[in-house]
């Protein structure tokens, strides 16, 4: 069985969500959002032409994110025609992300405490203590 509930929401245009109702060997749980399309400043194209994209955002296992989780963002491009909005070129970008400690992540979390064997709720935890404790 699967859920699907639709959402709009004012930042992205879409949200969809599967889950299942079965063993673990099912296609794992899913959220994905579909941001509206935007205009990305781009000063190599001609004044005639405009490049837009919209990007798609996936988060897979999140129900079971300790035993497997992977957020995939793929990326739509369109070069169209200012005069009629005729496309005259379209290609998509996908990266696939997936860290499991902040180390992993990198960044700005790549300092922060954390260890392979904590599960999502002891980050959360850890999280909270901070916040009781006036931390940052």
């Amino acid at each position: 069985m699967t859920l699907q509930p639709d959402s709009a929401f004012p930042t992205a245009a879409s949200a969809t969500v599967h889950t299942f109702q079965g063993p673990l060997i099912w296609k794992p749980s899913m959220a994905k959002a579909t941001h509206k399309e935007a205009i990305v400043l781009d000063a190599s194209l001609p004044a005639t032409e405009e490049k837009t994209l919209t990007r798609e955002v996936t988060l897979h296992g999140f129900l079971n994110a300790i035993i497997w989780h992977r957020i995939d963002v793929t990326d739509c491009f369109v070069i169209r025609s200012k005069a009629d909005g005729r496309p005259l070129e379209r290609w998509v970008e996908w990266e696939a992300h997936k860290a499991y400690t902040y180390q992993e992540a990198g960044g700005e979390f790549a300092d922060l405490p954390g260890g392979d064997w904590w599960m999502s709720f002891r980050y959360q935890l850890e999280e909270f203590a901070n916040r009781i404790k006036g931390r940052k």
